[in-house]
């Protein structure tokens, strides 16, 4: 790719980050602030799986400041399931419903889409899902959902084409990067930012961690010199495998979270799930005091975190610019 040609690519990713910034802050609205305390007990229900990149404790956390106390007004009702499989999350989805919850919180699609299989009228607030829900048909439009599911999400488009772009920055001789994902839908926007970006991808569909090492040796096979991440629980539950697979190959590599980097990962771009779960929290508050989620916006992040393993830069030989690093959140030494 010349440089005019990626100096367009990389302007038009900051015009449409700063544009679906604007949205999400116009979608969520001013953050609710404590009123008096709910009057009734509340039953709360959460719906996830470990590699969601929830940040639970924030969410109860900012509830307990709207005045929600566990044991007085509120109950919490976990449930969580090792993986994203529709036979495991379908009847913890109909455990929530039948209880009946006052509302769900979602992590990811299958959560969404189970709990939206369990019931039509419980408000459901997605939290942090890498998803477009106009496109998966979860509500009929960001500005106005117009069902009983709402939140705040990650359009995958935007951020999987952000990762891709840091990591040819960060590795210009990239040619191939291997993809790892349990779901092709996480494919199509990165098709059309690495077409942009002059490389190609291996994509690699795993659906167990012993599959792992042989879609990396597969990719690696078929030329791949870098690695990048992009849905599903396979990826997000073995970081430590995939950490020691990339380092074993010289694989720069680019993770969904920050968790990953800290393990000795290359590098992470993700929403800052820390105040996404705080938002959440504000919105299932609107709800539970009369809001209808079908008038409440989506809302999309308005800041990410840029993670960096410094130390495995330098393992990896990466020569990285001033202008590259100054976009960096989080340094790791």
């Amino acid at each position: 790719m010349n440089t005019s040609t990626r100096r367009a690519f990389l302007s038009d990713l900051a015009r449409l980050g700063a544009s679906m910034a604007g949205l999400g802050a116009l979608a969520g609205c001013a953050p609710a602030r404590p009123g008096s305390t709910p009057a009734r007990v509340y039953r709360v229900g959460v719906l996830t799986i470990p590699s969601s990149g929830l940040v639970i404790p924030q969410f109860w956390a900012r509830l307990a400041e709207l005045g929600y106390v566990e044991g007085q007004n509120l109950v919490k009702m976990d449930r969580s399931a090792a993986e994203d499989n529709p036979a495991v999350l379908g009847p913890l989805a109909m455990q929530l419903a039948s209880l009946p919850v006052d509302a769900i919180v979602a992590g990811n699609t299958a959560s969404i889409r189970a709990a939206m299989a369990a019931s039509t009228s419980i408000p459901i607030v997605m939290m942090n899902a890498v998803v477009d829900p106009v496109e998966l048909g979860f509500v009929a439009s960001l500005a106005r959902p117009g069902g009983n599911v709402t939140g705040v999400v990650g359009i995958t488009n935007i951020l999987f084409a952000k990762r891709l772009q840091q990591l040819v920055e960060a590795a210009p001789t990239v040619s191939k990067v291997a993809v790892l994902t349990s779901t092709n839908a996480s494919l199509e926007p990165l098709q059309a930012a690495a077409q942009t970006l002059g490389v190609a991808l291996v994509p690699e569909l795993v659906q167990t961690r012993d599959g792992i090492n042989a879609a990396v040796e597969h990719a690696v096979a078929e030329g791949a010199d870098a690695l990048l991440t992009a849905g599903g629980s396979v990826p997000g539950n073995n970081s430590d495998l995939i950490i020691e697979l990339a380092d074993r190959h010289r694989l720069p590599a680019s993770y969904g979270r920050g968790e990953f980097v800290r393990a000795g990962g290359l590098m992470a771009y993700e929403p800052r799930v820390s105040e996404i779960g705080r938002r959440v929290a504000d919105y299932v508050d609107r709800i539970l005091r009369g809001a209808n989620p079908a008038d409440l916006p989506v809302e999309l992040p308005t800041r990410y975190d840029f993670t960096l393993n410094l130390r495995t830069a330098r393992a990896l030989g990466l020569t990285l610019s001033q202008t590259f690093l100054a976009q960096v959140d989080e340094v790791i030494e």
